[in-house]
């Protein structure tokens, strides 16, 4: 298991009002690794899952106010654990994200996004995409010159 949490010590870093969090799911190592770095250089609290499974219990756990996720995740498909997700908790704010791919006829984000995700973004995607959609989601604009560069330079 891949779990990194931003700020010093295991707290996470406040964000919004009170303190929010990311859960990223996602078997690819290597973007999880870039994603860690990416929000703690926003500091955004951030904790990864490499599977769906593993992905539920930490949202059960962890109580995120996002989860970015990949649609195709070891031991439960994404489609099955936005599901869950949206049944256990309403409100979170659900991204997927993915390759590409089509269940059927539909493209699998298409799926995706009726189905209880809230966006979607297709793999390769822009950093500063992600990171404005994440701080609209945690209803967090950028708060200084300085940071508004960091988001347009990522």
């Amino acid at each position: 298991m891949s779990r990194e949490r931003s700020g010093k010590g295991t707290e996470p870093t406040p964000v919004a009002q009170g303190n929010a969090s990311v859960l990223v799911i996602d078997h690819d190592h290597a973007l999880l690794r870039s994603l860690v770095a990416l929000f703690k250089a926003h500091r955004i609290s951030i904790t990864t899952a490499s599977d769906g499974a593993e992905g539920l219990k930490l949202f059960r756990r962890i109580s995120p106010t996002v989860v970015l996720m990949d649609v195709v995740v070891p031991t439960q498909d994404g489609i099955d654990t936005i599901m869950q997700m949206r049944l256990e908790r309403p409100e979170v704010k659900i991204i997927v994200m993915s390759g590409g791919g089509r269940i059927g006829h539909k493209p699998i984000l298409d799926i995706a996004h009726k189905l209880g995700a809230n966006a979607a973004l297709r793999k390769p995607f822009d950093a500063s995409e992600l990171i404005a959609m994440i701080c609209g989601m945690l209803d967090r604009l950028p708060s200084t010159a300085t940071e508004l560069h960091r988001l347009e330079a990522s």
